[in-house]
C-alpha cells in the first residue's frame, strides 16, 4: 500500500501540515537541518576532505532512509551539494562524489576547481 500526503496549493493550513509531518527530519541525522519553508539544507563539515565526503555521503544515506519511511521522495536531479573552502587551497576533488542511492549529485561550482 502507498500513502500520499496531499495538501492543495495555497491551503492556509498547509505550511503547518508540511511542518509536521516534517517535524523530526533532525533525528534522521547527526548532521546540522536548516529548513526554510519546503527547502531543507544539511551541514557537514570537516577538515580533511576525504573523512567530509565519507560522512556527507553517509548522513545523505540516512535522510534518504528517513525519506523513504515516512513514504517521502527524495529528487536526487534537484538536489546539489557545495564544497566551502579557502581559495588557497589545492584539492583535487574529481574523484569525490557524493550519491543518493547510487545517483551522483551535482556540485555547485564544479568548474571552479
Amino acid at each position: 500500500m502507498q500513502y500520499q500526503l496531499w495538501v492543495p496549493q495555497g491551503f492556509i493550513l498547509g505550511p503547518l501540515l508540511y511542518l509536521i509531518y516534517v517535524n523530526d527530519i533532525q533525528t534522521a541525522t547527526d548532521s546540522l537541518i536548516l529548513s526554510f519553508a519546503d527547502d531543507t539544507s544539511m551541514i557537514v563539515n570537516n577538515s580533511d576532505i576525504n573523512t567530509l565526503y565519507a560522512n556527507a555521503n553517509r548522513e545523505i544515506a540516512k535522510l534518504y532512509n528517513w525519506f523513504c519511511a515516512n513514504k517521502l521522495s527524495l529528487n536526487a536531479n534537484k538536489t546539489k551539494y557545495m564544497i566551502i573552502r579557502s581559495p588557497y587551497s589545492k584539492v583535487d576533488l574529481s574523484d569525490l562524489n557524493i550519491e543518493i542511492h547510487n545517483i551522483k549529485l551535482a556540485r555547485v561550482g564544479e568548474s571552479w576547481s
